[in-house]
């Protein structure tokens, strides 16, 4: 009988017992879920801001080295235009001063005028090559420090991304 009477009283204490603490644990259980959600969803806009941020300065990255492509092109082009410009005034030039040295009649006056013509051309053809060149050169350095200066907007605008999201999620609340 002794047996009975401690399971029932057992078994009672258990009823009323039990359900008390089920209550506790929901209702720990439920503020400890709100919190988390809390934590992840601050966690999740902190990130989704980095992304944005960074999605931003590499667009800002990829146009300026859009237009630095563009501007050392166009700088290129302008440049062989102005060297072949240059190149078929020179050979127009010699070949007047060509027509004009073979109908001289004296011999030593024609073979000046033939080797001057001829010098006068290679001098003019170096030139436009060394302008050109150089045209070239300074259009490439543009674009080289145009390029770095990209690169390096682009990495100052991701490491701030970075510290603005550490920031936002070390407000984040607490797990």
């Amino acid at each position: 009988m002794k047996t009975f009477q401690k399971l029932a009283l057992g078994t009672v204490l258990a009823a009323s017992v039990l359900p008390s603490l089920t209550f506790a644990q929901t209702a720990s259980s439920t503020a400890t879920s709100t919190t988390v959600t809390a934590r992840k969803e601050c966690l999740l806009a902190a990130g989704q801001a980095r992304q944005v941020s960074v999605a931003a300065a590499r667009t800002a990255r990829d146009t300026a080295k859009t237009t630095a492509m563009t501007t050392r092109d166009n700088a290129i082009a302008a440049a062989k235009i102005a060297r072949d410009t240059a190149k078929g005034a020179a050979m127009t030039t010699r070949d007047n001063t060509l027509t004009a040295a073979k109908a001289m009649t004296d011999a030593s006056a024609r073979k000046a005028a033939l080797r001057s013509a001829y010098r006068d051309y290679r001098a003019a053809i170096k030139t436009a090559n060394g302008a050109f060149k150089t045209a070239r050169r300074e259009a490439l350095t543009a674009y080289i420090g145009q390029i770095k200066d990209a690169r390096a907007a682009y990495v100052s605008a991701v490491k701030d991304a970075a510290s603005q999201a550490k920031t936002a999620r070390a407000a984040c609340p607490a797990k």
